[in-house]
């Protein structure tokens, strides 16, 4: 039963999304940020939206990011003017 548990990946996950966005507004944490991200943070911008579309659900794949490919785990960033 162990071998089939899909263990979350602390390092890429929505809470460093969060921990990004929040260094942005100069808010201290605890948590580590998002890698990807930071950098397009760097750019100043007047609002950020943050959307979540979590659609893995119970039928996540198996592997460290739960079967999306590096390119799938890229965050998007949109800016609208």
């Amino acid at each position: 039963m162990k071998e089939n548990l899909i263990l979350p990946n602390y390092e890429h996950c929505i809470l460093n999304t969060i921990t990004s966005i929040l260094k942005y507004y100069k808010v201290n944490t605890n948590h580590k940020t998002l890698p990807t991200l930071d950098p397009k943070l760097e750019q100043k911008y007047d609002n950020i939206v943050f959307i979540i579309f979590d659609g893995e659900g119970k039928k996540a794949k198996k592997s460290t990011h739960c079967g999306l490919t590096k390119e799938e785990m890229e965050v998007p960033l949109i800016v609208i003017d």
